[in-house]
C-alpha cells in the first residue's frame, strides 16, 4: 500500500489593502513581483489512511485516480477491517 500524507501551509501576506486571495501562482507573483509582502509561518504533515486520502480528495473536487492505486488501497483497508 502506499503512503499518503496531507499538507498544510499557512503563509501570512502583508499589504496595503486586504488581500484576496486567487490562488497559489498569483499569490508567488503578488510576493515576488507585486507590491505584497510574504512569509511561510507554518507547515505541518500528517499521514493520511487510504479513506482519509479519498475523503480529503472529494473535498476538493479531485479524482481519485491522481494517485495511482488509492482505489486498491481503499479496497485493502476495507478487507482488513473486515477481519
Amino acid at each position: 500500500m502506499a503512503k499518503y500524507y496531507r499538507t498544510v501551509i499557512t503563509y501570512e501576506v502583508l499589504s496595503q489593502d486586504p488581500y484576496s486571495f486567487s490562488n497559489l501562482a498569483q499569490t508567488a507573483y503578488d510576493v515576488m513581483e507585486g507590491d505584497c509582502s510574504g512569509m511561510e509561518l507554518n507547515t505541518t504533515s500528517e499521514e493520511l489512511t487510504a479513506q482519509e486520502m479519498a475523503e480529503r480528495m472529494d473535498a476538493q473536487g479531485s479524482d481519485w485516480s491522481f494517485f495511482g492505486g488509492l482505489e486498491e488501497d481503499l479496497e485493502a483497508e476495507e478487507e482488513t477491517e473486515e477481519k
